[in-house]
């Protein structure tokens, strides 16, 4: 048998080697894609999910929760019995400060620096093993781990890349904060006493001066909130609407940001305060952390879904490149002379949902209309408005339309309709469908649902209905249309409760992905989401990441993509950094095809879509773009 690579946080490892010896690249990519290279931190992950289904805490038998936590020292403290953080704290440990051997051969350097060094691996090594007993003892699994480890590296070759920041750009986006929270704008507030002007420095009144014979000043005070002023305006506003007053735990009038959303189409005040609250979580989080030349991404590979995370680290300097509000995104360029390559799964979690129907029960109406190439949104968007739109209901009849394909064709002809009205019937449907066609595979109730609609869709059932009783009456015929469109839905979740009880944790379900990670410990509705929805197509796009990034590393390859760097990934987008010249359609043509490759491994039955466009800086509201040879080119605000 091959001999197999492990460590801690292997990529960390791989990486240094990859960038420290070029010549050798191909063979660590080979390493990875042969299974020879494994993590214990992924394998940590994997048992968890496999035996109690948490990564970041867990409940103890005597009802605490303890958070989980990864380090080395945790780890071998947790499985070893044995104390090394001393040799992890501190700013003299030979872990920061390697440097001062740099151009020593590692037979010179002092004993205590080749021993830590040494020490990690052999923990590393211990680790594995008692992970390996625990597959015994407990019946844990760590089947996917060989696949996650090479996704692990590629993301961090993202990490170690990073993306350049458009300094104009930021300065744009200064500008504009500052005119959107200027006094003058902020006045209605100040009026009403939300918020309290801010105050600038001034001479004592007494005409006090210090020694320098300078008038002594007063400290300036920013600009501040009248908490109760603002629950007092909560309160009146929720009276005067007969809105339910949400209250904190010790029973004042709540200030969440939610809670704001909703009141905020009510009252003009609440609305300006609320879009303020946004603007300046732009301004104390998002601007300081464009503040450099280049930022890093930095990811979490493994979740419990299967998907990824990224996350801000002011130590490690990262950024959270899955969470960018879109009004930032103009800030992210290409380098001079390169373009960013942006590929984006289209319908993605309806189709490995279709995939699933298509394992259990060999058909499905959703996967037919997938690989038909009709569009399920505005295929169920169209359902929904017959059923609930009498005039259009009328409308299509008064056409001689007799059958859903001819009332899908007509529905989806409005779009382009000269009547504005139209138009919007065609969108308030089609946005209606997303919520209902993608939150009920997830096993929701209707007041669930109805808070998911408007949380992940801005689609307020409450303000489309006038209450909540009736929002919630809504949500019951919209998941009672969704069965008569999709019916297998039904024996789906038969399948859920029937399956997928968990025999390890009581009132729990599990589930098994495509790759092999078992998810023990899930809700009913996590079970019903993640086997139908989320993990297939999470790992999917994730077999896309390592693919994409191997071809733009991988000499031995001999692709198009040599040469081009992945700067980001976000669930189911890739940005990859392109040269600007003469190929960037067959580069982008290249991208598309790995990750519909990828993708369609693990949906053989659904047929994979994507869409590729060209831009220079990234931008929420790019399109693709062709010129008359049909052939990719850039996308600019211009083209818009």
């Amino acid at each position: 048998d091959a001999e197999l690579a492990c460590a801690h946080r292997t990529s960390f490892d791989l990486g240094v080697i990859y960038h420290s010896y070029p010549h050798l690249q191909p063979l660590i990519w080979q390493a990875l894609e042969e299974g020879r290279v494994t993590d214990t931190v992924l394998r940590e992950k994997l048992i968890n999910l496999s035996t109690h289904g948490h990564l970041d805490s867990v409940v103890l038998p005597n009802g605490a929760e303890r958070k989980i936590n990864y380090s080395l020292a945790t780890v071998v403290q947790d499985r070893l019995g044995i104390d090394i953080s001393p040799k992890k704290e501190g700013d003299d440990i030979w872990r920061l400060n390697y440097c001062m051997l740099d151009g020593m051969r590692a037979v010179d350097y002092p004993d205590e620096a080749r021993d830590y060094a040494i020490e990690d691996s052999v923990y590393a090594l211990q680790i594995f093993e008692s992970q390996e007993a625990d597959m015994e003892r407990l019946g844990a699994s760590t089947v996917p781990e060989f696949f996650r480890t090479t996704v692990d590296f590629a993301l961090a070759l993202q990490t170690s890349e990073g993306f350049e920041v458009d300094q104009v750009e930021l300065q744009k986006l200064s500008d504009m904060l500052a005119k959107e929270l200027s006094p003058e704008r902020m006045e209605p507030l100040y009026e009403v006493g939300i918020v309290r002007r801010p105050e600038a420095p001034r001479p004592h009144a007494r005409g006090a001066k210090g020694r320098d014979g300078q008038p002594k000043m007063t400290k300036g005070k920013p600009e501040s909130v009248d908490m109760a002023t603002l629950r007092s305006i909560i309160s009146k506003v929720c009276a005067d609407h007969e809105v339910p007053i949400v209250q904190t735990e010790t029973g004042a009038v709540s200030t969440a940001e939610e809670f704001l959303a909703d009141l905020a189409p009510l009252d003009p005040h609440l609305k300006l305060y609320h879009e303020r609250g946004k603007l300046q979580k732009l301004v104390s989080t998002e601007i300081p952390r464009l503040s450099f030349a280049r930022v890093y991404p930095g990811y979490d590979s493994l979740k419990e879904t299967g998907r990824t995370s990224s996350y801000n680290d002011k130590l490690r300097g990262t950024l959270n490149i899955q969470n960018i509000d879109p009004r930032v995104r103009p800030c992210f360029k290409a380098r001079e002379g390169w373009l960013l390559c942006s590929v984006d799964y289209s319908a993605l979690e309806l189709a490995t949902a279709a995939q699933q129907l298509v394992d259990l029960f060999g058909h499905s109406t959703l996967a037919d209309l997938i690989n038909a190439g009709k569009d399920p949104h505005a295929y169920l968007g169209c359902v929904l408005a017959a059923k609930l739109d009498s005039a259009f209901s009328q409308t299509a009849q008064d056409a001689g339309i007799i059958d859903i394909d001819g009332l899908y064709k007509f529905f989806t002809s409005l779009k382009k309709s000269a009547d504005p009205k139209l138009v919007k019937l065609y969108e308030h449907y089609r946005t209606f469908a997303k919520p209902t066609g993608l939150g009920y595979p997830g096993g929701l109730g209707a007041e669930t649902f109805v808070a998911y609609a408007k949380a992940t869709y801005g689609v307020d059932l409450v303000a489309l209905t006038g209450s909540k009783e009736a929002a919630i009456a809504l949500a019951r015929d919209l998941k009672e249309i969704w069965f008569e469109t999709y019916p297998e839905w039904r024996r789906y979740f038969e399948w859920v409760n029937t399956s997928c009880p968990d025999p390890m944790n009581i009132d729990k379900y599990a589930y098994q992905t495509p790759m092999g990670m078992i998810r023990r410990g899930a809700s009913y509705c996590a079970t019903s989401n993640g086997a139908a929805l989320q993990s297939r197509a999470a790992e999917g796009a994730v077999f896309g990441v390592f693919n994409v990034a191997r071809e733009c590393y991988d000499a031995n390859l001999e692709s198009i993509l040599l040469g081009c760097r992945p700067l980001a990934f976000i669930h189911d987008q890739q940005i990859v950094e392109i040269p600007d010249d003469n190929l960037a359609h067959e580069r982008a043509e290249r991208v598309s095809t790995l990750m519909i490759e990828s993708m369609q491994a693990l949906t053989p039955d659904i047929k994979i879509r994507v869409e590729a466009c060209l831009m220079r800086n990234w931008h929420k509201k790019a399109k693709p773009v062709f010129d008359q040879s049909k052939r990719l080119t850039v996308w600019t605000p211009t083209t818009a």
